[in-house]
């Protein structure tokens, strides 16, 4: 199994909520709460091949924008336990880029077990 470096996940994630922003500024995100739970993003048991299905029914333009190190990281990221994971979503949240995009991270991993 690959080493996790946390810098590297944290990027791709970064990736991961900026393409989903990408994908969803033109078509209109309803008003969420200011400091969404992202326990969903935490503590999936969601495949990777799940998760992409819901980025992709959720931003199809998102999905589209994952290249193959992004998409490499997800993975290594879904195979983290979740206190690793929980590590990765404080600093996710911590960025301010990311505070917009953070309920569709959560509508995401929230999701993913439908697909």
């Amino acid at each position: 199994m690959k080493k996790l470096q946390m810098s590297a996940v944290v990027g791709a994630l970064a990736v991961f909520a900026t393409s989903l922003t990408i994908g969803t500024l033109g078509a209109g995100t309803a008003a969420a709460d200011p400091d969404p739970s992202l326990d969903p993003f935490v503590n999936t048991t969601c495949t990777y091949d799940q998760v992409m299905a819901a980025v992709n029914a959720q931003s199809p333009a998102a999905a589209a924008a994952f290249g193959p190190k992004q998409r490499e990281q997800i993975h290594i990221f879904l195979a983290a336990p979740p206190e690793k994971r929980r590590e990765y979503a404080a600093q996710v949240r911590s960025l301010p880029q990311n505070r917009p995009i953070l309920p569709l991270i959560e509508r995401v991993f929230a999701t993913c077990n439908n697909f």
